[in-house]
């Protein structure tokens, strides 16, 4: 059974090990939960639960609790972070002044894509990306149809994440087959989701990879401004303007990747699904992106240099 070591820095550093938060990041993670018998325990282990990926009766067995118990307090705890905590640090309604989505550009990205005027009017800048999360195989053919990936040649379900360019996650979002692409659920994203309208104006930028292009023309109808990688042709070598969009669009739109890296870093996330918790899936993904959101550093490189670095590639 997990036990905690009683000195200071030692109970710290298995906090650290077990959760994936700092102390100080649990009890505030803490906070929001209420009614329940042994809050720390229940929560260490779900935690531990996504960091690791193990099995929930694993989890139980190793933190000394009855599995069925822990069955039940896992639901309901998801439920409690899902309802207080995650609405604080993700999605678009919990960032609805511009000049707070504002605060999250970077000088580069700034430079790079921002006039005058969309600068004043404090003109939004969001990386979108498709990411992957691998689940079993499904005995329904329906399912097994939806999810299976030609790509990937496995059965997968795909989320939609949206950051800023200093990577704090807008949104993300879920349910997603794994033989829809990026375009498609874009397409969906922005045609279904009714805040999306209301959070984005005419003027604000979208950063995509190439896997966006059949949905760029709509956009860019609605009035957004839209940046991708330049396309090339075969046997054609790209112009010096191609390769200079293109290295625009690289070095800003980089930071998503490395998100899409901290999300699979808890494992859960990483390992193979198991259909018995697929049910659970948007929760879970929610959660984590919250604490990646509100305990985690943002991704800015080069901070002491970014002047001078983006003065460098726009000569």
């Amino acid at each position: 059974m997990v036990t905690i070591p009683p000195s200071n820095s030692a109970q710290a550093s298995r906090i650290k090990d077990l959760t994936g938060l700092a102390p100080e990041a649990f009890d505030d993670l803490l906070t929001h939960l209420s009614r329940f018998k042994n809050p720390r325990q229940s929560l260490r282990a779900l935690l531990h639960h996504y960091k690791t990926g193990l099995a929930m009766k694993n989890v139980a067995l190793l933190f000394g609790i009855n599995d069925k118990t822990f069955s039940r307090q896992a639901k309901k705890m998801r439920q409690q972070l899902y309802d207080n905590f995650v609405p604080l640090n993700l999605g678009f309604e919990h960032l609805d002044n511009r000049d707070l989505t504002s605060s999250h550009n970077t000088l580069m990205a700034d430079r790079f894509f921002l006039s005058d005027e969309q600068r004043a009017r404090r003109a939004k800048i969001t990386i979108w990306d498709g990411t992957y999360i691998r689940m079993q195989k499904s005995m329904n053919v329906a399912v097994q149809k939806m999810t299976f990936s030609g790509q990937k040649k496995t059965n997968l379900f795909k989320p939609m994440v949206c950051c800023f360019p200093d990577g704090y996650i807008y949104e993300v979002f879920t349910y997603h087959g794994g033989s829809v692409n990026d375009a498609t659920i874009m397409r969906g994203v922005m045609n279904q989701n009714p805040s999306f309208n209301q959070v984005f104006k005419p003027g604000d930028m979208f950063i995509f990879d190439r896997g966006f292009r059949d949905v760029v023309a709509e956009m860019q109808r609605k009035g957004f401004h839209v940046h991708t990688p330049a396309s090339s042709v075969a046997g054609e070598k790209p112009s010096w303007e191609k390769a200079n969009r293109t290295r625009l669009v690289t070095k800003v739109r980089c930071v998503i990747e490395a998100i899409n890296e901290r999300i699979k870093n808890w494992k859960l996330l990483h390992h193979v699904l198991q259909n018995t918790v697929i049910g659970s899936k948007n929760q879970d993904l929610k959660i984590i992106c919250a604490l990646i959101n509100k305990y985690g550093k943002r991704l800015v490189s080069d901070v002491d240099h970014q002047e001078m670095i983006a003065n460098r590639i726009l000569e």
